[in-house]
């Protein structure tokens, strides 16, 4: 019996080295493609929490009276900082867009005061990231009975 052998030429060894660079194409582009996800999931994993680091700073500054003119008449254009979890957060722009006088004795907060504010505040809550210099930025507003003319 007589073989073949002579004929191939080496056919099946170029056949399964290209069959070799394919795979080793795949595996590098499914190792890049990996890599960039993981990439994006960190970057909107440290989105949320500097958003969630802002939301906190205004909550803080929802829960107290003094950065509104308040309790010790603190200026409300004077940015204030407040670290959340090493981020410092600027809260800025807290302005008062209008007042109304709380008639009759429907709310009494100072002794003694004669007339008391229902005030309209919005104010900004601002972080930068050092890494990205992406800003998170969030917009909000809130009503706060204060002692007349604060605002």
């Amino acid at each position: 019996m007589q073989t073949h052998h002579k004929r191939q030429h080496g056919a099946v060894l170029v056949v399964s080295l290209m069959i070799m660079v394919i795979l080793m194409l795949l595996a590098t582009s499914s190792i890049n493609m990996s890599t960039v996800n993981l990439r994006i999931v960190d970057n909107m994993r440290t989105q949320i929490e500097n958003d969630t680091a802002v939301h906190y700073a205004m909550d803080e500054v929802r829960s107290s009276l003094q950065p509104f003119g308040g309790v010790a008449n603190a200026d409300p254009a004077t940015p204030l900082t407040i670290n959340v979890n090493g981020r410092d957060v600027v809260i800025t722009s807290r302005r008062c867009v209008r007042a109304q006088i709380v008639q009759g004795n429907e709310l009494t907060i100072t002794p003694g005061s004669s007339s008391q504010e229902d005030t309209y505040w919005e104010y900004t809550g601002t972080y930068t990231d050092p890494q990205t210099n992406a800003p998170s930025i969030q917009h909000q507003g809130m009503t706060v009975v204060i002692p007349g003319g604060n605002c």
